[in-house]
């Protein structure tokens, strides 16, 4: 798969949450590559292959997969695009830590409950353009709520209001969540963290990928160390 994408290191800037502060988005560096993987995830979207759900994951945790969709959706709401950001992880959610946001209900809550509507659980993130559906109480069957018909209701009426939804998504080879939604999505991205993904565990999750009709617009490699 391509390279569509190079997150730069940002020595000393770990961050447990975003904040007006506190953005890695803020950092030229950063910020440029954001807008360099904007453009390649645009450059996918035609017509014929419209690319608006797009789920993010990684083979392992600990790659940096929450922090990219976070300012990735900063980054194109900034950038004048009605996108939502969905934390689809179920078992150890970041979203919400991310963004400050209360998690007492959320994507969990829409799938495990009747009569929950679109606006009890999209939240403003307090910056433009950027919406989020935080993961709500973590859920004892992550992986067959992921596959479910009430997911993919969800990703229709999300279509029909927003220009681009990102979806993090558990790694893809200690769970199969993410294999789970991906028949319901539009496109997958891949992230990679240099020298911390084993080569075995990349070639393994490229392997499980490949075998998914759905597209792969490519890898984003990060926290590269100039």
């Amino acid at each position: 798969y391509d390279i569509i994408g190079k997150i730069p290191f940002i020595h000393g800037k770990g961050v447990s949450r975003l904040s007006k502060n506190n953005l890695l988005i803020n950092f030229a560096a950063f910020k440029e590559a954001l807008l360099k993987l904007q453009s390649k995830i645009s450059q996918q979207n035609t017509d014929d292959h419209p690319m608006k759900s797009i789920l993010v994951t990684s083979s392992v945790p600990g790659e940096g997969k929450s922090t990219i969709v976070a300012n990735l959706g900063l980054s194109m709401g900034m950038a004048g695009k009605n996108v939502i950001v969905v934390d689809c992880d179920l078992r150890f959610p970041t979203q919400h830590k991310y963004f400050s946001l209360p998690n007492e209900i959320g994507l969990s809550t829409w799938l495990t409950q009747e009569d929950v509507k679109l606006v009890d659980i999209c939240q403003n993130s307090n910056n433009p353009n950027t919406w989020v559906i935080t993961s709500g109480p973590v859920a004892t069957n992550p992986m067959v709520l992921l596959g479910s018909s009430t997911m993919n209701s969800l990703l229709d009426q999300l279509e029909k209001k927003f220009e681009v939804i990102l979806l993090d998504t558990p790694a893809l080879l200690p769970v199969g969540d993410a294999i789970s939604l991906s028949s319901n999505v539009d496109s997958i991205v891949l992230i990679t963290r240099q020298r911390f993904c084993k080569e075995n565990d990349l070639i393994e999750t490229i392997k499980k990928l490949e075998n998914l009709k759905t597209k792969i617009i490519g890898v984003v490699v990060n926290v590269i160390n100039n």
